[in-house]
Parts: structure tokens; sequence; C-alpha cells
């Protein structure tokens, strides 16, 4: 697998796929993906960082419930990394 290309595949993955999923989330007010672009320490990595706002923690709550979640999960398209060779 050449490593550059699996990264850019998954670049495009986690910002074009995943944020249209999360904004789905009832009261989601902003959904930000950060991409680690350098670490300092390789030994503590942080790929990818997901944040969505809520306006309080009640709608936080309604977010997170087990109901929204499972139905969530079947939207989710897994990743695949199109760069592998065959």
């Amino acid at each position: 697998m050449n490593a550059v290309n699996g990264e850019a595949d998954f670049d495009r993955y986690a910002h074009n796929k995943l944020p249209p999923i999360w904004r789905q989330t009832p009261h989601a007010l902003r959904v930000d993906v950060t991409r680690e672009a350098d670490a300092d320490d390789l030994a503590y990595r942080v790929p990818l960082v997901l944040q969505i706002s809520y306006p309080d923690r009640k709608s936080l709550a309604e977010a997170l419930a087990p109901r929204f979640a499972r139905s969530s999960d079947r939207r989710l398209a897994p990743y695949t990394n199109s760069s592998r060779a065959a």
C-alpha cells in the first residue's frame, strides 16, 4: 500500500463522507473534522479529531441516545482504502 495515497484517501473520506452523517445528529450546530498535520512526538499521534457543538447538555444527551446511535450506524459507509495493491 502506498502510504501517501492511503492518507489522501482517508483525508477525503474523513472530510467528505463523515461530516454529513455527523451533521444529522439531533441539535448539531457545528461539525469540525481536523487531521493531524505533524506530530512533535510520533508515539502520541492524533490522526483524527471530531468536534460537534451542541447548544446545551440536554441536546447533547438527546444526540447520544441509543435510538439515534443505532440508526446512524447503518448509514455509515465503511472506509475502504482504494490505493491497496490487489
